[in-house]
């Protein structure tokens, strides 16, 4: 098992390309809200309503409506992340947020393979099934992925790993203590998802062997004990953020047809777990024959049973939720977490085969997840979300997408993101569009790769679906379609030079900017804007801390900034527009003229181009404001 697991270890780390952490923005926002626990010490985040469908606090604040398990193991990132900043450059401590992905799909592995030995496996099984949980499974991509999958999979890994080995544990304290642990997992797996309290109870089984007498007894009493602190976490979070249970998701339910979202995810071609994982395929039979085979021992027999079950439960609400697919990410986005679960049981019977059949299965595992390495996940998801909305049947909008998902023409058509629509298209399937995406990007020019680009493999069952033409591709094609590049922490020594690159720690500090700028009054927001220029070296930054020292009344302050910029930031648009503010302020309206009217030479689509000769009087009161209240992200 070791050597696997350091082989594990070894690829995930040679195959991280860091640059790209942040491009979804659900990550965005797990790392926003991780941000904001480090800057301070709340949970509330800004909203930029171009992007973002964000839940609203009791008190008024913009909040995640993810779970919040996925922001808080990103918090050592985040407070790591301005010394390696100011040490390196901007943009350098990507790869601290990818650390915590790694090592939790290297958990996942582990635990795989540990059960595997619990229920009786030899060395090869539990080779097996680390290989099988990570590298021959899509949990491998969501090792570059700031999405929560990887800490669900591990979550109910550890969880079922610790309820057999309480079952099978000989010494009594030891046995309690590991069935505190699989209730502290258990409240895990709830902190990182909240439906996984249905999903991560039955993995909880183990502890009912050696039939109903006292042991087991306690062995449940002791899961309690161990899950209550997080499953208290876990409500509190629930009614602080939303003001009652399950309150994050308002509108959106299980409204997808139950068995046309199991077909899709268990064996049509789109997002089949099959597909990714074909190890399902042995997992489940094995898994079932234990279940029923009266000669298995009862604590490996209801491991298999809780597997089982969890499997299904996670396949059912999967395939009923509106967004069965997940939408980003690679595989079947929702299903991933139970990949760790199933392992083992393939793990167990292909060790009784030749290891020419070991190998087989494990080399076929690997070489369908072999695709996100060469075009990251993220990257197509912004490739995709860049092509124009489709218009959709009514009795089709109603059934399947949320009122909040959808939106309406100017003839009335409802309309869906291509995101929400290629799902259902074969020629849009994972696996195809990858290769493709990966063969445009690898085209000699950037020109050659636009002309690759603007012909996806889906335009011919979705001809609305058409890419944007490319304008200027020297410039657009490293950020849309850059090439891959292999390498946990080679962004330690590129950060923003690198065009590719998302700067996903300056994201969520500008993020906090925006927030604390917005609450008011700013002076709370100084420190972080001061933080941001320091690290970011951007004009925006400086208009940032020029905007909050004029909010806190700091105007001689303001105005020895003013005086101190260089050129390359005093006639940067936002910078301009805040000087333009705090002439108005200090009565020098010819001033404000002048530094709006730079600030709106950007052209016509700048926020401040409407009031380069509007009278100062009638400009907004603040920068959020005047620019629209939008928070900027990175990216052409």
């Amino acid at each position: 098992m070791a050597w696997a697991l350091i082989a594990v270890a070894a690829v995930l780390v040679l195959t991280l390309d860091d640059r790209h952490v942040g491009r979804i923005e659900d990550e965005r926002e797990i790392a926003d809200t991780a941000v904001a626990l480090t800057e301070s010490g709340g949970l509330a985040i800004a909203c930029d309503p171009l992007v973002r469908v964000l839940a609203t606090a009791p008190g008024g604040e913009y909040v995640s409506r993810y779970a919040l398990g996925g922001s808080f193991v990103l918090v050592p990132a985040a407070l790591a992340a301005p010394l390696v900043e100011r040490a390196l450059g901007p943009g350098t401590s990507n790869p601290l947020f990818l650390v915590a992905p790694l090592l939790l799909v290297l958990f996942s592995g582990w635990a795989s393979s540990r059960i595997a030995e619990l229920s009786g496996g030899r060395a090869a099984a539990a080779a097996a099934a680390a290989l099988l949980a990570t590298l021959a499974s899509p949990l491998w991509s969501y090792a570059s992925i700031l999405l929560s999958e990887q800490l669900q999979a591990a979550c109910l890994a550890g969880t079922l790993l610790c309820a057999l080995a309480s079952a099978t544990a000989t010494e009594e304290r030891r046995s309690l203590f590991l069935a505190v642990a699989a209730g502290l997992f258990a409240g895990g797996a709830l902190l990182s998802k909240s439906v996984l309290a249905v999903v991560a109870a039955p993995l909880l089984l183990p502890l009912l062997a050696r039939g109903p007498g006292r042991a087991a007894f306690q062995r449940v009493a002791a899961a309690v004990v161990g899950g209550l602190p997080l499953a208290g976490l876990w409500a509190w979070l629930e009614i602080r953020r939303f003001g009652a249970l399950l309150g994050g998701y308002p509108g959106e339910s299980f409204t997808h047809p139950l068995w046309d979202g199991v077909l899709r995810l268990l064996v049509l071609p789109n997002r089949g777990l099959i597909f990714f994982f074909p190890a399902v395929a042995i997992a489940l039979p094995v898994a079932a024959r234990m279940v029923l085979s009266r000669g298995s021992p009862p604590p490996p027999r209801l491991a298999a049973a809780g597997a089982s079950v969890s499997f299904l439960a996670l396949l059912g609400l999967s395939g009923a939720w509106w967004c069965w697919s997940g939408n980003v990410g690679w595989g079947p986005r929702l299903l991933v977490p139970a990949v760790p679960l199933l392992a083992p049981f393939a793990a167990l019977w292909l060790a009784d085969r030749p290891a020419r059949a070991r190998a087989a299965v494990v080399g076929l595992g690997i070489a369908l997840n072999l695709p996100p390495l060469f075009a990251h996940p993220g990257v197509i998801y912004s490739f995709v979300s860049s092509c124009p909305w489709r218009a959709i049947p009514a009795t089709q909008a109603k059934r399947m997408l949320p009122e909040s998902i959808t939106g309406r023409d100017g003839s009335g058509e409802i309309m869906a993101s291509p995101s929400h629509v290629l799902p259902y298209v074969q020629s849009a399937a994972p696996h195809v569009v990858t290769t493709w995406f990966a063969w445009a990007s690898l085209a000699p020019t950037p020109a050659a790769a636009a002309a690759r680009l603007v012909r996806p493999p889906w335009l011919g069952a979705e001809p609305a679906i058409v890419p944007p033409r490319f304008t200027a591709p020297d410039a657009e094609i490293p950020w849309v379609a850059p090439s891959f590049r292999w390498g946990w922490g080679r962004s330690f020594f590129s950060g923003t030079k690198d065009p590719a690159l998302v700067p996903v720690y300056l994201i969520a500090l500008e993020n906090q900017v925006v927030r604390l700028l917005d609450a008011g009054p700013a002076d709370g927001a100084i420190a972080a804007a001061a933080r941001l220029r320091e690290l970011s070296k951007s004009p925006d930054a400086d208009g940032y801390y020029l905007e909050a020292l004029r909010l806190a009344g700091r105007r001689e302050a303001a105005e020895d900034l003013v005086r101190d910029l260089p050129p390359g930031s005093r006639f940067a648009p936002q910078t301009s527009a805040a000087i333009a503010l705090l002439f108005r302020d200090l009565g020098q309206t010819p001033e404000a003229r002048k530094a709006m009217r730079t600030a709106g030479a950007a052209g016509a689509g700048s926020p401040y181009s409407r009031y380069a000769t509007a009278d100062p009087d009638s400009w907004p009161r603040d920068l959020l404001s005047l620019r629209g209240r939008v928070t900027p992200r990175a990216g052409p």
